[in-house]
């Protein structure tokens, strides 16, 4: 593992980049969506790319951050490893938590495909942030 300790350091050491652009919601957004602001991410990473929509409370006037966006696609790769129920049961039972288990499974994957050294991705999950 590496020195570094803390998420925005261990990206730039890794050479990870992103681009954040505020964008409209998808119509495939989900409806809860509808309260948050929506931003279009592209993270590139040793020649593999991930674009993805991105939702920050509007409340919230904080510039998104790469590492932000990691650190949230790193936390939906450690609930991916849930069954529904398993989901249901730790983040509640909500109308829509079959979706949102669905999103997190897809956004698992996108982790993956952008990180696919499991220390890598084992790395990014244990920094500090």
């Amino acid at each position: 593992m590496s020195a570094t300790t803390e998420l925005p350091a261990y990206l730039d050491e890794l050479g990870v980049k992103a681009t954040i652009k505020p964008a409209d919601h998808p119509k495939s957004a989900p409806e809860w969506a509808e309260n948050f602001a929506a931003f279009r991410v592209s993270v590139t990473y040793q020649g593999n790319r991930a674009s993805f929509f991105f939702y920050k409370g509007r409340g919230n006037s904080r510039e998104i951050t790469t590492a932000d966006v990691i650190h949230a696609l790193a936390r939906d790769y450690d609930a991916s490893c849930y069954t529904l129920k398993e989901f249901r049961d730790e983040f509640g039972g909500c109308v829509d938590s079959a979706a949102t288990y669905r999103a997190v499974k897809r956004q698992a994957e996108r982790f993956k495909r952008l990180f696919p050294d499991e220390q890598t991705r084992q790395n990014i999950a244990e920094m500090e942030y």
